[in-house]
């Protein structure tokens, strides 16, 4: 994995990319768990949130490093 991405000439670390793309995926699980009905299933919303951005964020530094 590159350690920072040049844009512009301002150095952005990777794991900051890919927070925000993680945050950006999270919140759209989130709006689809809303829209499906499937909340009533879920104990803790804000555990839930928290969880799966960290799964998400794993889940996608995983697959950067080994590409």
């Amino acid at each position: 994995m590159n350690p920072e991405v040049d844009i512009y000439g301002v150095y952005i670390p990777t794991i900051g990319i890919l927070a925000l793309v993680s945050y950006f995926l999270n919140v759209a699980l989130q709006r689809f768990i809303l829209r499906k009905g499937l909340e009533r299933f879920i104990w803790h919303h804000a555990l839930f949130a928290a969880a799966s951005y960290f799964i998400i964020l794993s889940i996608l530094s995983f697959i950067v490093t080994r590409i």
